[in-house]
């Protein structure tokens, strides 16, 4: 076991003991680990030290990295070198934020080194806590967009449509509206500040669409916790 130094996102945690927590993170060096964090739970820190692994924080670590993968790693150091002026505060965008995490919790389960990947989603955070419009759209945009990590990336509206109502009769051009389809391909292809004005309503089937397109492609999907609270915005 050797002390390493890497950047983190990290993705959530649970508790370990009355003092402790196990911290899963996404690195740049070595993808997804699970790291065991001692005394953050106590009372009597000074610091409030379990707020370094709140989800999303992005970190610069130094850990005890063991060769064997199955193994709970160890931080030596960690420090927050961005801090989000904005994701913490604002009660829609720190909801889109814990919601996002769960889906990064459980797509980045078993994921490998990928720096593209962790740079994409660094800079992807750092638009999201400066955006001042289209925030309520971000996590539309932002799912789209990391399934061309994932490897089901679609190049239009129809390959999403295609395969989550390959079992219906009835040709779901006939049952999604054109205003709605016209929206999810330009949402395929748009950046994140790209104006777009929609209503609730599209914006939650949209949002159950793109989720259904994940479900058919990740064998380990699940329901999400945070999607109710999400919806209910």
């Amino acid at each position: 076991m050797k002390l390493e130094k890497t950047r983190g996102i990290v993705l959530g945690y649970v508790r370990y003991s009355e003092t402790s927590i196990v911290v899963r993170i996404y690195t740049d060096m070595f993808g997804t680990q699970a790291y065991i964090v001692n005394g953050v739970r106590s009372a009597k820190l000074k610091t409030n030290k379990i707020a370094l692994y709140q989800p999303l924080t992005v970190l610069d670590l130094v850990v005890y990295q063991s060769e064997k993968t199955d193994s709970l790693q160890r931080i030596s150091e960690a420090r927050c070198p961005v801090v989000w002026a904005n994701i913490s505060t604002n009660f829609l965008k720190t909801t889109i934020a814990l919601f996002l995490a769960e889906v990064l919790d459980l797509v980045l389960q078993q994921e490998a080194p990928n720096p593209e990947l962790f740079d994409f989603l660094v800079n992807s955070l750092r638009v999201f806590d400066l955006q001042t419009h289209e925030i309520e759209n971000f996590h539309l945009r932002f799912l789209l967009k990391l399934t061309r990590f994932l490897g089901f990336a679609p190049s239009s509206a129809d390959d999403i449509y295609n395969l989550i109502y390959k079992a219906e009769f009835q040709s779901w051009r006939t049952i999604i509206p054109a205003q709605e389809q016209a929206i999810l391909a330009h949402l395929i292809h748009s950046q994140y500040t790209d104006e777009l004005l929609i209503n609730n309503h599209i914006r939650r089937h949209l949002l159950d669409q793109i989720l259904l397109f994940y479900e058919n492609n990740l064998q380990n999907w699940r329901k999400l916790r945070s999607i109710e609270v999400l919806r209910s915005l």
